[in-house]
C-alpha cells in the first residue's frame, strides 16, 4: 500500500485512521517547514516516531540529548554506528551500556511519539508518504493503546496546553527560579525544563527551542509554578502597550517635538515682521 498526498487536501487525521483501519505496517513520512517526521506502524498501531537510522537531526535523539541521557561522546558513538546499517540498533546499544532501561526507553518513546502525532495532527499543510513494509523497526516499543485512541488524546493534549498557555503561561512570559528554592527533578525532562528557566528564556522561546513535546513542556511549567518553584516574569509595559525601556526614547521625541515646533513660531514671526517692514 502507497499513500501520499497534502494535509491541505486529506488530513493528517484521515490518513492516520485509514493506517489503523486496514491494520497496516510499514513507515509514515511527513514534511513540512519543519523537519521531517517519521511514524511506523505495526498492524495500525504506532511502534515509535524516530527515524531507523538515527541521523543527526532525529527528533527522539534530540530529547535524549536535551535531557542529558545521552552524552556528547555517545552521541558521537550512536551518530558513528549509522553508517553501518548491519550494526545492532543505537537504542540497544544505550542499553547494553546501561544508559538507560528498557522500561525507561520505552516510556519515553511512547511520550515522544504521542508528541510527535500531536504535531502531525497541528499541521495546517505538508506533504506526507506512507510506504507498506512488513518490517518493523529493529527496536520497538508497541503502544498499548491504539491510533485511534491516539488521535483523540491529541485533541485532548492540544486544547489542554492551549487553555493553559491563554490563561496562566502567556508566550511572551519568562519563567525565573524563584529565590531560596531548591527543586529536586524527579526526571531527566524536568531537569531538562528547569534548565532553560534561566530568565531570558520566555515560554515562547521554549516551545520554539526544545525538543521535549508541547504538552509536557507547558504542563510541567505549570506544576513547577503551582508548587512555587519558579514564576513569571511578563515584560514591563507602560499603559500605550510600550515597554517601560521606550521611555527614553519617547523622552527624545517629544523634546524633539517641541524645537520643531518653537522653531516653527520663531520662522512665522520672523516672515511676518519682514512682511510688515516690506509694507
Amino acid at each position: 500500500m502507497a499513500l501520499e498526498g497534502r494535509f491541505s487536501e486529506f488530513s493528517a487525521a484521515e490518513a492516520l485512521l485509514l493506517i489503523a483501519r486496514e491494520e497496516k505496517s510499514g513507515r509514515l513520512d511527513i514534511q513540512a517547514e519543519e523537519p521531517r517526521l517519521v511514524l511506523h506502524f505495526e498492524r495500525g498501531r504506532v511502534l515509535q516516531a524516530r527515524d531507523p537510522d538515527l541521523s543527526p537531526d532525529d527528533s527522539f535523539l534530540q530529547l535524549l540529548r536535551e535531557a542529558q541521557i545521552v552524552s556528547a561522546e555517545q552521541w558521537k558513538s550512536l551518530a558513528a554506528q549509522t553508517q553501518d546499517r548491519q550494526g545492532r540498533d543505537p537504542l540497544e546499544t544505550l542499553l547494553a551500556m546501561g544508559v538507560v532501561t528498557r522500561e525507561q526507553l520505552k516510556e519515553w518513546l511512547h511520550m515522544h511519539a504521542q508528541g510527535v502525532l500531536d504535531r502531525i495532527l497541528s499541521m495546517p499543510d505538508g506533504s506526507f508518504r506512507f510506504e507498506s513494509s512488513p518490517k518493523a523497526a529493529s527496536f520497538c516499543a508497541p503502544l498499548a493503546e491504539k491510533t485511534e485512541f491516539m488521535v483523540m488524546e491529541a485533541g485532548r493534549r492540544s486544547d489542554e496546553a492551549s487553555e493553559i498557555l491563554a490563561t496562566e503561561l502567556p508566550i511572551a512570559g519568562m519563567p525565573i527560579l524563584l529565590p531560596g528554592s531548591r527543586p529536586v527533578p524527579t526526571d531527566p525532562f524536568r531537569a531538562a525544563l528547569l534548565r532553560l528557566v534561566d530568565g531570558n528564556r520566555s515560554v515562547g522561546d521554549m516551545l520554539r527551542t526544545s525538543a521535549i513535546p508541547r504538552y509536557e513542556l507547558v504542563t510541567l511549567l505549570k506544576l513547577l509554578m503551582e508548587r512555587k518553584v519558579c514564576a513569571l516574569r511578563m515584560p514591563n509595559v507602560t499603559r500605550g502597550g510600550r515597554r517601560d525601556g521606550d521611555g527614553f526614547q519617547q523622552g527624545l521625541n517629544r523634546v524633539a517635538a517641541v524645537i520643531l515646533a518653537f522653531v516653527a513660531i520663531a520662522g512665522s514671526i520672523f516672515v511676518g515682521y519682514k512682511l510688515w517692514a516690506g509694507f
